[in-house]
């Protein structure tokens, strides 16, 4: 079972460098700048001697390998139960959910379920899931906006982990790889 801990140092270093515009949030995998390299100054780096208050706990169903992305003052995860795929969106500072988004993605655990982390981008949320399913959610609520499984639609060929890139944004561009022999990578309008 996957959990979600949020700590207070983690917390207001979002919220109030967020409020006063200093840096951005966590958006997508690897960050901002997709470097996996944090601007915040100050951070307590000895968590044994000074460990960080947590605020609240998260308990997932999923058992895979999605990352959480921060930003516009939620958390966004994909997780599991059943045969589908849900994509929570978390209240940032209390943990509580604003909305969830359901569909259906049957199949044995393969070492878990969900693999990608969400990106998110002027109000949307992209997700995609490990059978190649493409969703771009609003944000507020998350009402589905599109959707499309590029591994159907491009012939493509999910690995043996099954499909696990995270969705990467480029300007007005939303990149993929969906492995087909004629669409190794895609760039799709968001």
């Amino acid at each position: 079972m996957k959990k979600v801990v949020v700590t207070a140092l983690c917390v207001v270093s979002i919220v109030c460098l967020s409020v006063h515009g200093f840096a951005s949030d966590w958006p997508r995998f690897l960050g901002p700048s997709a470097t996996g390299i944090s601007t915040e100054t100050g951070i307590n780096k000895s968590w044994n001697e000074k460990p960080p208050k947590e605020l609240w706990r998260l308990n997932l169903t999923d058992g895979g390998f999605a990352g959480p992305a921060a930003a516009g003052g939620k958390v966004f995860i994909i997780d599991h139960k059943g045969t589908n795929d849900i994509v929570r969106a978390l209240d940032l500072t209390t943990g509580e959910e604003a909305w969830a988004f359901t569909y259906s993605e049957p199949g044995a655990s393969n070492f878990g379920f969900a693999r990608s982390t969400p990106a998110v981008d002027n109000g949307k949320v992209y997700t995609l899931s490990r059978s190649g399913q493409l969703h771009c959610l609003n944000a507020a609520d998350g009402k589905k906006i599109w959707s499309k499984n590029i591994v159907a639609e491009y012939k493509g060929k999910a690995p043996k982990w099954l499909m696990s890139m995270s969705p990467a944004i480029d300007g007005d561009k939303l990149v993929m790889t969906p492995g087909g022999p004629n669409a190794l990578v895609v760039t799709l309008n968001k």
